[in-house]
């Protein structure tokens, strides 16, 4: 094999290795911007809260998700607590009237956040465990890191609603979250009340 051949065959396999290398990076490539839109995709997908607004309380640290139409009342949302009530109200609510007696519909929802303290000695979860206790029907679970109770209250005064309450603690403070919706209201509505609470989250 003369000097000019050896030339070409080390072209040739110069060639086939950048070719290599570019298919190599190529697909390399491909797959990384495959990967960032499946991660996206799902991101979004997994998102049950996507399109919601985001109400955070600096002073009790929290923050909730409500969807849009929804009307959020900020007026006691940093009302200092006391031994006598709780307190920062927030209120959240997909409908709004002038007339506070005017009834629920059912497609209504009210929303309604209340703080108070517990004793920093009882941990989130002997003081949940405690609660539990205290109720006949119950279900504990994890609120997005904390622990958390939900439970039903029968109001013998408010005939024709229900009343449903999720608990939950972290460090002193006590979170109660009161969701109302009529006896008459669909399932999607009785589920859109739970999503909401579920929303919940300590920021601090």
């Amino acid at each position: 094999m003369d000097k000019e051949q050896k030339t070409l065959v080390v072209i040739f396999f110069v060639i086939i290795i950048i070719g290599l290398c570019i298919f190599y990076n190529r697909q390399n490539i491909i797959s990384l911007v495959d990967s960032k839109l499946n991660s996206v995709a799902k991101s979004v997908a997994g998102d049950q809260y996507s399109g919601w607004q985001t109400y955070t309380n600096k002073q009790y640290g929290y923050s909730i998700r409500y969807p849009k139409g929804f009307h959020i009342n900020t007026k006691d949302s940093n009302k200092v607590f006391t031994e006598a009530e709780m307190g920062g109200n927030t209120e959240v609510s997909n409908y709004y009237v002038q007339d506070e007696n005017a009834p629920l519909k059912e497609t209504d929802i009210s929303v309604s956040y209340f703080f108070g303290k517990s004793d920093p000695k009882i941990s989130p979860d002997k003081f949940i465990d405690v609660a539990a206790s205290q109720l006949a029907k119950f279900e504990k679970f994890n609120l997005n890191g904390s622990p958390a109770l939900k439970y039903m209250e029968y109001n013998q005064d408010y005939k024709g609603f229900n009343f449903y309450h999720i608990m939950s603690v972290s460090g002193d403070k006590i979170y109660n979250f009161t969701f109302i919706y009529t006896d008459s209201a669909t399932m999607s509505t009785r589920e859109l009340a739970d999503k909401i609470g579920r929303s919940f989250t300590f920021t601090k």
